[in-house]
């Protein structure tokens, strides 16, 4: 296999693997964190870890802990534990009130890859679905719910990096015809690779957001537009999409850690062309087959 590159450009500002690895350190803590007030005990080994021993873990020692943690709260066991912290979610987004007819926020990020092709790049996102653990290692932040689809639809806790609390929501595949006019008028025809979703609370009544991301295949890999659509008025605080970059994993050495991070800027307001960069995280860039526009089939936190 070609030497693998990447880069993501975040308003104008090119992201290298050092910003990357810092913000997943930071992100593994404050999962951590977060996992101990809602009960669980954090352990290293037989040892239970204090507040203080969790913030001395290096960045190794803390992916290491939070895989072998998260693997064992899955489906209704991590669902039951945050079910509060759910609803504060719940009641935010109503709040919100999303709709496409609306002026909305908007993530965006570029992104280039070279000595991978977009379809080895899809075979090593459906690798998430057969090893759970090539998922944790994928997102810090991330819980897998063992629960498959086969109908374009994905139900799960996306965690919107560290502000606020975790959203419980479905998120259906749709057909670009189904998206706004606002949404519609950012295609780009050079890229003739397209997949769209749309998230609601499990009311399945209040949108959340809407994602659409195009790619393209390159001489020596692809390249990609991804965007999330929000309401207007949402955080610029909260985490959007998705950061993607990859590293080899070498058990079992053909599966990449792909650590599905991109960072995005958020576009504050149509008019007002204020733009805040925030760092977004995101489970739609997790497809299964692009060709059919399908999102990986599973859950996550």
């Amino acid at each position: 296999m070609s030497q693998m590159n990447y880069t993501f450009t975040v308003n104008g500002e090119v992201w290298k693997k050092s910003h990357l690895e810092r913000l997943e350190y930071e992100r593994n803590l404050h999962v951590l964190h977060q996992m101990k007030r809602h009960g669980v005990e954090i352990k290293e080994g037989d040892a239970t870890l204090t507040d203080d021993e969790i913030d001395h873990l290096t960045a190794g020692k803390a992916w290491e802990i939070s895989i072998n943690t998260r693997i064992q709260y899955t489906g209704d066991k991590i669902i039951e534990l945050y079910q509060d912290s759910l609803a504060k979610s719940d009641a935010m987004w109503r709040e919100l009130a999303f709709s496409q007819d609306k002026p909305m926020r908007v993530s965006r990020c570029n992104m280039s890859v070279s000595g991978v092709s977009l379809q080895e790049f899809m075979m090593m996102m459906r690798s998430m679905q057969d090893d759970d653990r090539v998922g944790l290692s994928a997102h810090p932040e991330h819980f897998i719910c063992n629960v498959a689809f086969d109908d374009g639809k994905l139900c799960g806790i996306e965690p919107f990096g560290m502000y606020g609390t975790p959203t419980l929501c479905n998120v259906r595949v749709v057909d670009i015809s189904e998206l706004g006019q606002q949404i519609r008028a950012d295609r780009d025809p050079d890229y003739p690779v397209s997949m769209a979703g749309r998230a609601y609370l499990t009311d399945g009544v209040t949108e959340i957001n809407t994602p659409y991301h195009q790619f393209k295949p390159a001489a020596d890999g692809f390249e990609a537009k991804l965007a999330v659509y929000w309401p207007e008025n949402t955080p610029v605080e909260i985490s959007v999409l998705t950061k993607p970059y990859f590293i080899p994993r070498t058990a079992p050495a053909f599966i990449f850690k792909s650590r599905v991070m991109l960072f995005r800027r958020i576009d504050v307001g149509v008019s007002q062309h204020i733009c805040d960069q925030i760092d977004v995280i995101c489970l739609f860039i997790q497809i299964g087959s692009i060709g059919a526009a399908q999102l990986m089939r599973r859950n996550f936190l």
